[in-house]
């Protein structure tokens, strides 16, 4: 259990600092043994039969995880992080073999907008309706729900709207689908549609907000996590993501839902797989 300092200068590494044992401190050191024990013992590997692209390589004794709390709180960040298979590319997480059998990596869609709309008050789905994918954009097709993304993603970390066109004009400039697009009207319409949440945003609800989230995300999986290693099932955490072996993909879909309500977050997003 890792916590950085606050209050370092922009682009130095933050300092790992000390803290005192709390009860909570022991709840999440004795889950990660617990549940670092179990990976430790289990077989996780890549398809013998499938090609690694050129120039990947991953340590596949890599198998623990730390949590890396932020700015000298536990209740900023916090997420799972460390072993070999947050790393690789998603068509070789595809490939990853569990004790010898195949996979299914399960996600959220959108996770974090759904939170946002829980702080907001209501449930995305009794606003927009059954099923919307929050990053799809009237006007716009789905070869733009990457922009989209990205558009949430600077939302939940700028300030104002300058640090916004700031941050999509470095991202679209390296993207050739996106050159030349014009990104300000696609955040307009993206803001739009996503208003309710708008008084969350550029600081306003939390200037620590995107920390904030990845923490209420991190609590959501020590919650799969846990459910799930009392199952003795083996689960790969990949933040929004978990990869089981394809025979649980049932369970782990409960869990994941399960999880949502553990941290009584009233708006569930939809869960996807890669198959």
């Amino acid at each position: 259990v890792v916590l950085r300092a606050k209050g370092e200068k922009k682009g130095k590494l933050k300092r790992d600092i000390d803290y005192p044992e709390t009860h909570q401190i022991k709840r999440i050191r004795d889950q990660l043994k617990s549940y670092n024990k179990m990976l430790d013992a289990a077989e996780i590997t890549i398809n013998p039969s499938f090609e690694l692209p050129d120039g990947s390589s991953h340590n596949l004794n890599n198998k623990s995880y730390h949590r890396v709390f932020n700015r000298g709180s536990f209740e900023l960040g916090g997420r799972y992080t460390g072993p070999w298979w947050q790393n690789a590319s998603k068509a070789i997480r595809g490939q990853i073999l569990i004790e010898g059998k195949s996979t299914v990596e399960c996600d959220y869609k959108a996770q974090h907008v759904h939170i946002l709309y829980h702080l907001a008050g209501v449930s995305y789905f009794d606003l927009h309706g059954e099923s919307d994918d929050p990053y799809a954009v009237e006007g716009y097709g789905p070869e733009h729900r990457d922009l989209f993304k990205k558009t949430f993603l600077k939302l939940t970390g700028v300030k104002n709207r300058k640090g916004l066109n700031i941050g999509m004009d470095q991202w679209v400039a390296n993207e050739p689908n996106y050159r030349g697009i014009d990104h300000k009207s696609a955040s307009n319409a993206f803001i739009a549609k996503h208003r309710i949440i708008l008084p969350l945003l550029y600081g306003k609800y939390d200037k620590k907000l995107s920390l904030r989230l990845q923490n209420i995300d991190s609590n959501i999986s020590e919650h799969i996590i846990t459910e799930l290693l009392h199952d003795g099932i083996i689960v790969l955490d990949i933040h929004d993501s978990f990869i089981v072996q394809r025979r649980y993909e049932k369970r782990l879909r409960e869990a994941m839902v399960n999880g949502f309500k553990a941290v009584s977050i009233i708006s569930i997003p939809e869960i996807t797989n890669n198959l």
